[in-house]
This record gives C-alpha cells, structure tokens and sequence, in this order.
C-alpha cells in the first residue's frame, strides 16, 4: 500500500515538474523565441497547428490529472493515517495551490485584455 502511495507521489510530482517547466519555457522571453521558432519551423510540415494544440491539451489535462492524483492521494494519505501510518501531502498541496493560483491569475489576466482580440 505504501508504495502505491510512493508512486502515485512520484507521478504527481512529475507531472507538476513538467507543467512547472512548460510554463517557464513560455515565460521566460528567451527560451520562448526559442519555442516560436521551432514551431515556426514545423510550419511546412503543417505540424504548427497541432504543436500549439497539443501543448494547450497537455496544460489542460495535466492540470485536471495532477488534480484527481492529489485528491487520490489526500484521500489515500488520510485512510493510510487512520491506519497508523504517517505520510504528509503538504508540499504536494502547495505545488498545486500556487499552479492553479497561476493558472486562475492567467485567465483573469487574459480575460482582462479581452484574450488578445
């Protein structure tokens, strides 16, 4: 029981890693010339479409399963607890709190600018 509570943490954490990376890829402004260029370069190819879809699809759904994974393992974590052992999910609660804190801050911001249109 404990190690499927020890990978479902890893899972969770990679997951938040790479949304966390993604995210850094696209804000920092060199490394995101970088990544317009290369979709860019996927253009001829007719791939740019299906880039930027597929990276706004792995935000969305990585966000939604890095969710459920978290109350999976709370709800896990909390049963195991009742049971004698003891494990914490706090660092894991706050990677989550401040993505979706981000990610809530993205769409007022957006929404404030009229989404670009």
């Amino acid at each position: 029981m404990a190690i499927a509570a020890r990978a479902t943490r890893s899972v969770f954490r990679s997951i938040m890693y790479a949304i966390f990376l993604l995210f850094i890829i696209v804000i920092v402004p060199i490394t995101n010339h970088l990544l317009g260029k290369a979709i860019i370069a996927l253009r001829p190819m007719g791939l740019e479409d299906l880039a930027g879809t597929l990276m706004r699809s792995w935000i969305v759904g990585s966000t939604v399963l890095a969710t459920f994974l978290f109350a999976f393992l709370a709800w896990r974590t909390r049963r195991l607890s009742a049971a004698g052992a003891t494990f914490e999910v706090r660092s894991e609660g706050i990677m989550l709190s401040f993505w979706w804190a981000i990610v809530i801050g993205a769409i007022l911001y957006f929404g404030s600018l009229g989404f670009g249109g």
